[in-house]
């Protein structure tokens, strides 16, 4: 018997970006970016997207699944192994796109609306994604810099 591979994605996006600990995860401490987009726009150009879309859950406990011949609950499996996480993670605000089209994977170029440079982000990084970045209007840019007086991060547009 012949298995088939499917290929397969998930892209992760969190809602929360003035999260210090995300930048210093996800970000090399705060010398990568971020990047903003509209989900809208993005399933007006391409309509198979919109339900793709899903909120990570957070808990405490495992969800425990009843997997047998007779019992076997797809949504159940999906949610308990692609869509819920420590509840230590909260803090991410995921949302995840999961998919066996690649291709979805590539956005839209016009639901970009935003890139968020972190306090840190080398002068030559940002100069080369405004270059990249020159032909779509719409997309704002963001400088992340520390608050003085206390912990988190505000945006300036710059």
């Amino acid at each position: 018997m012949q298995s088939k591979i499917h290929a397969s994605g998930v892209l992760s996006l969190a809602a929360n970006y003035t999260s210090t600990l995300m930048w210093s995860h996800y970000a090399r401490n705060h010398r990568g970016v971020a990047l903003e987009f509209d989900a809208i726009k993005w399933c007006d150009q391409m309509p198979w997207m919109n339900g793709q879309f899903h909120l990570v859950s957070y808990s405490q406990n495992r969800i425990q699944l009843m997997l047998t011949r007779e019992h076997y609950d797809k949504a159940q499996l999906f949610n308990a192994a692609i869509l819920t996480k420590d509840l230590c993670w909260k803090h991410e605000e995921e949302w995840r796109v999961i998919t066996r089209k690649p291709d979805c994977l590539k956005f839209p170029e016009p639901s970009l609306t935003g890139v968020i440079f972190g306090c840190c982000t080398p002068d030559e990084n940002k100069a080369r994604l405004r270059e990249v970045c020159a032909t779509l209007p719409e997309v704002k840019f963001y400088q992340a810099k520390m608050r003085t007086n206390e912990f988190g991060l505000d945006l300036e547009p710059c």
